[in-house]
């Protein structure tokens, strides 16, 4: 265990930056806060560049516990105060665990659609999902289906900006997360053999009337623009999630969420 004392360390500098998106591109790593996702990492394998504890903490006794799985699989642990660990993070009070996570490079082929547990023949994509509290809801919610993939097309937040990754709570250790071009996301999910379907809070189906089986690939946009030109000239179809109360809109977290838990619905029904 290496203990860091400076904020002129090149180490501190470095992790420090992957605040900013230019900084995550060019080192290809991002920062994962928090105790519990943190945990999540460690249990689902992933392998991290490093953990950052603050031996001074309120959580001390449980970070070092984490330090000691992490280590024991060949993780370097590191040691540093608490106003170098609030220099580093993007929260104010950090919880005294921070890990540095690869930025994964996901095969596109991996969105082949597979019939098994949950909905691995379901995509999630998000247009234009700019607030990192829903994208991160959204990416949570496929991780909770066994969705096969979320994309992020361009206009969305940054999957891997630190209050969407804590959003997720852990799940972007599993979900496959793919940053898209709108045209290039409808073509390859059509040639892929998916059934493109937009959430429309005005059009469309009703989504417990909807057929939501086979290949799906669910497209919810901002909830007040809606859906962007380019998504919608491309869907096979829409849905809509009736609203007889007062609200005019759900946000694109939870009607995500809805939608993903009606495709499981109707995989789980025999």
């Amino acid at each position: 265990m290496e203990v860091l004392t400076s904020l002129q360390n090149p180490k501190v500098k470095t992790w420090a930056s992957l605040k900013e998106r230019k900084y995550r591109k060019a080192n290809q790593s991002y920062l994962v806060e928090g105790l519990r996702s943190v945990q999540v990492y460690l249990e689902r394998g992933v392998r991290l560049e490093a953990l950052l504890i603050d031996p001074y903490g309120h959580q001390a006794d449980l970070a070092y516990e984490v330090a000691e799985t992490a280590s024991a699989i060949g993780v370097t642990v590191y040691e540093m105060e608490s106003h170098l660990l609030r220099h580093i993070t993007d929260t104010e009070h950090p919880q005294g665990v921070v890990a540095v996570a690869k930025i994964p490079d996901w095969d596109q082929a991996l969105l082949q659609p597979e019939n098994g547990s949950g909905c691995q023949d379901v995509v999630l994509v998000a247009d234009q999902i700019g607030d990192p509290g829903n994208l991160g809801t959204m990416i949570r919610s496929a991780d909770a289906v066994n969705a096969r993939a979320v994309i992020a097309l361009k206009g969305s937040a940054d999957p891997y900006q630190p209050k969407v990754v804590r959003a997720t709570m852990g799940s972007l250790s599993r979900v496959p997360v793919y940053e898209m071009e709108p045209q290039e996301a409808m073509n390859t999910l059509r040639g892929f053999g998916y059934h493109l379907l937009g959430a429309d809070a005005r059009a469309g189906e009703a989504h417990f009337f909807a057929n939501l089986k086979g290949p799906l690939a669910v497209v919810v946009g901002h909830e007040t623009s809606g859906l962007s030109s380019a998504v919608v000239d491309n869907m096979d179809g829409f849905l809509s999630l009736p609203m007889p109360g007062g609200a005019e809109s759900l946000n694109a977290g939870v009607a995500s969420s809805i939608l993903l838990y009606e495709a499981l619905r109707q995989r789980s029904t025999h």
